[in-house]
């Protein structure tokens, strides 16, 4: 039988990895993915950085990479140039092992980085110099990727410059809606109190990756109260496995189904060793077969 959202991939983020890996260990990895039968994973920066390796590993075990995440730096005009040629060499990369997205976040004066600033209560702001540059450089990047068969996605985020609903209109205003997408971040849009339902109903042709993020609102509460940094929430447990958290899913899921979602929906957990995560990886795929049907 046909499942309800044949459009859909689901996959993983390799968080148990990103710390402690190498080439010896790339099987295990991609054979955890595979057994609790996620369709891909994202590239972690710590998987071997030989397209032939991953290629061969990636189709031993049927499943594929979905993207890679790319830090930008367009909004400090002394990096934009850098940003283009580290974009290019991501891109030649990601399309050699067949990924067909590049997640894209603007990391120049960010906050969260800082173990020293209040979490929600210090957010960056672009100057209009800095939000026109930030746009011609994702206007720059889409072509190009788009020129390899390829798409940029944006992540709006906490503690930078796009980490509100009004700067997200504003972007997906300016940005080009042929080369450059949006990504929903569960986790990050409750924190900031974005509904992730509006945006996506708002902006349903330009959606095409879904990062799956519960919170812990105790922590959430916790953080608001003390004013404590991204780096020691993050820490203290904010982001939690799926189904563990204070997050309803409901509303999301049926919005996916009505709109015909067609993208990746990537489940995010806590980080673990590689051991404690193939028991995390098949709670969190039975929860997304329970809840989203597939």
């Amino acid at each position: 039988m046909q499942h309800p959202f044949p459009s859909i991939e689901l996959g993983i983020a390799p968080l148990a990895w990103q710390n402690n890996f190498s080439a010896r260990i790339l099987d295990d990895a991609m054979g955890s993915i595979s057994k609790a039968n996620f369709h891909g994973c994202e590239l972690s920066q710590q998987f071997p950085q030989d397209p032939f390796l991953l290629k061969n590993s990636l189709k031993q075990h049927g499943i594929k990479i979905s993207s890679s995440q790319f830090h930008s730096y367009f909004s400090d005009k002394n990096r934009f140039n850098d940003t283009i040629n580290r974009f290019l060499d991501q891109m030649h990369f990601l399309n050699a092992i067949g990924a067909k997205r590049i997640i894209v976040c603007e990391y120049a004066n960010n906050t969260f980085q800082n173990s020293m600033t209040a979490m929600l209560s210090h957010q960056p702001v672009a100057s209009p110099a800095q939000f026109k540059l930030l746009v011609e450089g994702l206007n720059k990047i889409g072509t190009l990727a788009s020129g390899a068969g390829m798409q940029v996605v944006y992540q709006p985020r906490i503690g930078t410059v796009i980490h509100s609903e009004q700067e997200i209109a504003r972007l997906m205003e300016k940005t080009d809606p042929s080369t450059v997408s949006l990504l929903i971040d569960t986790g990050h849009f409750a924190v900031l109190g974005i509904d992730p339902v509006v945006v996506l109903r708002k902006y349903s042709d330009r959606v095409n990756y879904i990062y799956l993020k519960d919170v812990d609102n105790r922590v959430l509460n916790k953080v608001k109260k003390e004013q404590t940094s991204y780096l020691s929430a993050k820490d203290a447990g904010l982001f939690t496995d799926l189904g563990k958290g204070s997050l309803n899913f409901d509303s999301l899921f049926r919005t996916l189904k009505t709109m015909n979602y067609k993208g990746w929906v990537i489940a995010y957990g806590t980080e673990l060793d590689s051991e404690a995560f193939n028991t995390s990886a098949k709670n969190t795929r039975k929860f997304m077969k329970v809840n989203l049907g597939i």
